[in-house]
């Protein structure tokens, strides 16, 4: 069901609808629309992990979906070396040259997929 949302009418109107400058109307929110406009280009750079992975002959294409080489006991370790890495200062993995924490949001995403696909906790 939509949220009902009153805005500030000194403010810009949020909604893309809204046809009336400085409205002040009640406006129906559709929380059923993602909002890609709220997430930064720079988390299209996660793609670039995937796109490594598959073609650097390390790993197939979308193996990890079928669980091939992605246990995750070794992904958490992943991560975590990942962000040690950060931690020390490193801004390029020694393998890829990409940010560890691409690499770090990458693992996470990968693990929530499976969980997800899995219906249930995989750990």
């Amino acid at each position: 069901m939509p949220e009902f949302i009153a805005h500030d009418p000194s403010l810009s109107c949020p909604y893309t609808d809204c046809i009336v400058p400085g409205c002040t109307e009640v406006k129906v929110l559709d929380l059923q629309r993602l909002r890609y406009d709220l997430m930064p280009v720079e988390f299209d750079d996660v793609v670039q992990v995937l796109q490594h992975s598959a073609h650097s002959g390390k790993y197939g294409e979308n193996d990890w979906l079928n669980g091939v080489n992605f246990e995750p006991e070794k992904n958490l370790a992943s991560i975590k070396r990942h962000i040690r890495d950060y931690r020390l200062g490193n801004r390029a993995d020694k393998d890829n040259g990409l940010h560890p924490m691409l690499m770090v949001a990458c693992r996470a995403l990968m693990q929530y997929t499976l969980d997800v696909r899995s219906e249930k906790d995989v750990r």
